[in-house]
């Protein structure tokens, strides 16, 4: 125990065990993701002395997780990547750039079919939002290797993702544009895009993780959970995708878990209730609202309860009961509830 274990850090990280913890390096991995690392911004971060920071530091560096450059009190780190580039966003396209990836990076190319292709396609649909949404200047795409793991970032100068999704669809705030992104089949350009690539992204890859307006979702599909925290990136939009090189996770069986079998449509969602507020208490008819808001798209949601304490007649009334008999042809199935909970959702389906 350390007198610093459960402090909060600016940026949303929590020291466990001391000195040791993952957080510092999850911290110094986000800090070199925006560029050069001096020892100096870990500790004004962290409060954690400079030996601290330098063990962490040393350890990355020889992991082969960061470059070290300059001597003494001048030394920085780099993030260290197989491939880094920064493209000019206008007449970009993203198969060009999947081409250079392919050809210059050789991981890319010892790669199982099943991992190439997830990371063909989650690469490409996050750059393609990019060049179609992000209404920025320029990209940063970068792609390494972590461990076991294959990684790639794209990072925008744009008006930054939640913004836009915020103000397409008139939300309150940064975490109901979150919400909404969740969902699937949201896009600020219906005319041109369906809404599904950052649904299956984010399902595909191992750990999905969606930055802007200084908040980031995460999704992680190892542990099946979904979390919301503070960021570091306050403009623009930057999307960082792990998997395992070995995944035995298949593009085919992402898509058809969320689609019709007869049809092939996209019929289907997940939404996770915890995602819907800051808190794990749901009380009210409004909140409901904002959960339920463009679930009409589906025929068929999981609403996933995992994690939440308490709802109340309210909240459920309105679920199972009032939006139920407004959209028979949606099927609401509640998933992954505690006794309490499924009580009241039971008074709601009898009502």
């Amino acid at each position: 125990m350390t007198k610093r274990q459960g402090k909060r850090w600016p940026g949303g990280y929590r020291e466990i065990r001391g000195d040791r913890s993952p957080a510092v390096k999850d911290l110094i991995l986000d800090l070199a993701a925006q560029g050069p690392v001096a020892s100096s911004d870990v500790t004004s971060r962290t409060g954690l002395t400079r030996q601290a920071i330098l063990y962490h530091l040393n350890q990355m560096v020889d992991a082969g997780e960061l470059i070290r450059v300059g001597r003494g009190r001048g030394t920085h780190y780099l993030l260290k990547a197989d491939f880094s580039e920064t493209f000019q966003l206008a007449g970009l396209e993203e198969h060009e750039v999947w081409k250079i990836v392919e050809a210059q990076v050789q991981f890319v190319q010892t790669l199982k079919p099943n991992v190439r292709s997830i990371l063909a396609y989650a690469f490409t649909e996050m750059l393609n939002n990019a060049i179609e949404h992000s209404k920025g200047t320029r990209v940063r795409v970068r792609f390494w290797r972590e461990e076991s793991n294959v990684l790639f970032e794209v990072a925008d100068n744009g008006r930054g993702v939640f913004r836009t999704v915020r103000e397409t669809f008139g939300l309150e705030d940064d975490f109901a544009a979150i919400q909404h992104l969740a969902k699937g089949k949201q896009t600020s350009d219906p005319t041109r895009h369906s809404g599904e690539g950052i649904f299956f992204t984010s399902k595909a890859v191992d750990r999905f993780q969606l930055e802007s307006n200084a908040l980031k979702w995460i999704v992680d599909n190892i542990r099946d959970d979904q979390a919301i925290g503070d960021s570091l990136v306050t403009e623009g939009t930057g999307v960082r995708c792990t998997i395992h090189r070995n995944s035995a996770r298949v593009l085919k069986d992402v898509f058809d878990a969320y689609s019709d079998p007869e049809t092939y449509e996209f019929a289907k969602s997940s939404v996770k209730v915890r995602l819907s507020e800051r808190g794990q208490v749901f009380l009210s008819r409004s909140e409901a609202k904002r959960l339920l808001a463009g679930l009409d798209a589906f025929r068929q949601v999981v609403i996933d309860f995992s994690g939440v304490n308490e709802i109340g007649q309210g909240f459920a009334d309105e679920v199972f009961r009032v939006w139920n008999r407004e959209h028979p042809e949606t099927s609401l199935v509640p998933a992954n509830m505690s006794p309490a909970i499924a009580e009241m959702v039971r008074r709601g389906i009898r009502n």
